[in-house]
């Protein structure tokens, strides 16, 4: 989509502002928030930001403990700074995800969650993936919950943490050895 804009002569931010008409959903909230997307958060940001999250995991939980969860991407790779907040998710007892994503949605709208880029569906037997955005200290920032069954938890944590370039090799010397490695 962004292609076809060029092609047909957007250039600037300010030209997609006028004629948002011709944008998707998602390319209106990140035009929306486009500057606050650029802003970098601290380390100890990122875990202020991911004890919000885990304070509703803990009041939903049908049972306290039993998800394990990580905070993954940059943050995982121990960079400084980190421009979203990205969280894995997987039931310690094997069981699956039985709505869980949803749920905590549901329990951050208002409060942390402002906009849905992704909803996860139910039907997801396997991953389920929320996309949406935050509001965190006057900022709205990009964040990734991800639901992942026991058995292949390991792979979403290393998938979510990247790099992208490194996720590439990995999967490139993979299918050298005939091997395939995705994660659904």
């Amino acid at each position: 989509t962004a292609n076809k804009l060029y092609e047909q002569g957007y250039r600037t931010l300010d030209q997609l502002r006028e004629n948002q008409h011709l944008l998707t959903n998602w390319q209106k909230i990140g035009l929306k928030y486009y500057d606050d997307f650029q802003h970098r958060y601290t380390r100890a940001e990122i875990e202020e930001m991911w004890g919000i999250v885990k304070a509703k995991v803990d009041e939903i939980s049908e049972v306290k403990g039993l998800y394990e969860a990580t905070v993954v991407g940059s943050y995982r790779r121990g960079r400084e700074t980190c421009g979203d907040l990205d969280v894995c998710f997987t039931r310690k007892d094997g069981g699956r995800h039985n709505g869980f994503l949803n749920r905590l949605v549901k329990s951050l709208e208002g409060t942390f969650l402002t906009d849905h880029l992704s909803m996860p569906h139910e039907s997801d037997t396997k991953r389920q993936i929320y996309m949406g955005v935050a509001l965190y200290k006057g900022y709205h920032v990009r964040v990734d919950f991800l639901f992942y069954p026991l058995e292949i938890y390991g792979y979403g944590l290393l998938g979510w943490t990247g790099s992208a370039l490194y996720l590439r090799s990995l999967k490139t010397y993979a299918k050298k050895k005939g091997l395939l490695l995705e994660d659904h």
